[in-house]
């Protein structure tokens, strides 16, 4: 479809043609992309670069089209950003308030005569009127004053302020000492890839050295990962993906790392689910030879059997079976295990699936997410307690968005 054609103009608009029309194809291509609906948005992602440099051979840098919708990547030299951060601050406070206006007919002047009180009050001001609310954003000394001026037009929803000087004074002192070290004194310092806090308290327990957050929609990029890595003291250091987008990103990493820093060796065990990498991380034992250990790790989180609760986004269809937007699914280490409509009976029929399946397990963890409370955690503990009563149960705040449960099966 490119033979004979030399001008760059007309080979990247031939290009970006043959890219977006491939992007509608590709659910025609992957059956997972046609039963869920979607198009690839990896193949979508590098059609509006081949459009970027399209628009770049014409000299326009102005978005167009789809890329009009997408939001701009504003970036900055590691240079200018510490040049900003130790520039003298003109105000002290920063200053957002939401104001609910009494009725009035002059609503639109009273708005007006508040923005010039603000101009006069200090700076970076960020004023928005609709309806009756006030939203505003004010760089000041007096935030007494601006508050006690927005109390006479009407009455305050929302108060927020912040000691600029207080942060500045920090973020300097954290540049001119530098990043902080992890794992020193230890032959291998530990990375891993954690979507709540409570997991990665639990991974730091178990000698973890550093967590990166990150997980389903949130993926870390190879910059995050770099860095990380970056910032174990160790020569050697283990990573722990947990994910299986991420895997490959991390992997990226370590190359780049080992570019700059021949003398530094990373080693990346392949997990798939934050389960596997807490699995991994129970035989950890930093005083072992890194063969041994790398391999003891890898045959841990193999050897656990993970279930991830979650819910469907979208009507799809997964291993031949129908999911309906809005049901709660569970997932294994081999893709879908069941569905429904009832959170609690889920649970109980996706651990008694994967137990009935292999026999010499002993030890369910559950990691409960943000979205389900302490109560709900504790009834679910009892009643699982009491179908499988051969088994040992524990259960504890993971904090990780999108999944209600994260279970580990030993």
């Amino acid at each position: 479809e490119f033979g004979g054609i030399e001008d760059f103009d007309e080979y990247f608009e031939k290009l970006v043609e043959v890219a977006f029309d491939t992007v509608e194809k590709t659910p025609t291509l992957l059956p997972k992309l046609k039963e869920a609906g979607v198009v690839d948005s990896g193949a979508k992602g590098l059609a509006y670069i081949f459009e970027g440099f399209l628009l770049a051979t014409k000299g326009d840098i102005e978005l167009e089209g789809p890329l009009q919708q997408m939001p701009q990547a504003m970036g900055s030299s590691t240079e200018r950003i510490v040049e900003i951060v130790r520039e003298e601050l003109k105000f002290t406070y920063c200053t957002e308030l939401i104001v609910k206006l009494d009725e009035s007919d002059s609503q639109e002047e009273t708005s007006e005569l508040l923005k010039a009180y603000l101009e006069e009050m200090g700076d970076s001001i960020v004023m928005v009127h609709q309806d009756e609310i006030i939203k505003i954003h004010v760089h000041t000394d007096h935030p007494g004053d601006v508050i006690e001026k927005f109390l006479g037009v009407g009455f305050l929803q929302k108060v927020k302020i912040d000691n600029m000087k207080v942060q500045h004074e920090h973020i300097v002192d954290i540049q001119s000492r530098g990043p902080e070290m992890f794992g020193k004194e230890k032959h291998h310092g530990v990375i891993v890839v954690s979507p709540g806090d409570g997991l990665a308290d639990v991974l730091k327990s178990l000698g973890v050295d550093y967590a990166v957050k990150g997980g389903q929609t949130m993926n870390p990029s190879l910059k995050d990962l770099y860095e990380a890595i970056s910032r174990i003291a160790a020569d050697k250091v283990i990573v722990l993906p947990n994910n299986p987008n991420i895997i490959l990103t991390a992997k990226e990493a370590a190359n780049a790392i080992h570019d700059d820093n021949p003398g530094k060796e990373v080693y990346i065990i392949p997990t798939r689910t934050v389960q596997e990498g807490i699995a991994a991380m129970t035989v950890y034992n930093d005083e072992m030879d890194s063969e041994s250990l790398i391999r003891e790790m890898e045959e841990a989180a193999e050897a656990v059997s993970p279930i991830s609760i979650t819910y469907a986004v979208r009507d799809s269809s997964m291993k031949g079976k129908k999911i309906r937007k809005g049901e709660y699914i569970a997932i294994g280490r081999d893709g879908l295990i069941t569905s429904g409509r009832k959170l609690e009976k889920l649970v109980h029929d996706s651990i008694k699936t994967v137990l009935g399946k292999d026999d010499d397990k002993e030890v369910v963890t559950i990691f409960y997410g943000s979205e389900v409370s302490e109560e709900a955690a504790g009834k679910l503990l009892e009643s699982l307690s009491g179908s499988f009563s051969d088994f040992e149960f524990e259960i504890h705040s993971g904090g990780q968005p999108y999944y209600y449960y994260l279970i580990s099966i030993e």
